[in-house]
C-alpha cells in the first residue's frame, strides 16, 4: 500500500484511541552464527524451506494495513 502523493503522512487524521501492530519474529531463518535454518521436510517436499516467521508477520501486516488503517484514513 502507498499513500498518494498529494497527501502528506504528518496530516493525516489519528483518532485518540487507535489499533497499532506489533509482532515478534521467533525464526528469521539465520542463528546466531549466521547459519541459514531450514524447516523439516515433509514427504510432499520437493526443496526445503527456510524457517521463518518473518512471511508470516508481513502478510499480517498487510491484512492489517488493509483493515484498519486503510478504513480509518478512507484510502482503498
Amino acid at each position: 500500500m502507498s499513500i498518494p502523493c498529494h497527501l502528506n503522512p504528518y496530516d493525516l487524521p489519528v483518532p485518540e484511541d487507535y489499533s497499532i501492530f506489533m509482532a515478534v519474529a521467533d525464526k528469521i531463518g539465520f542463528d546466531s552464527r549466521g547459519r541459514r535454518l531450514f524447516r523439516p521436510m515433509t514427504n510432499e517436499q520437493q526443496t526445503q524451506e527456510i524457517d521463518s516467521d518473518l512471511p508470516l508477520i508481513m502478510e499480517n501486516f498487510k491484512k492489517f494495513m488493509t483493515e484498519v488503517w486503510q478504513n480509518h484514513i478512507g484510502l482503498k
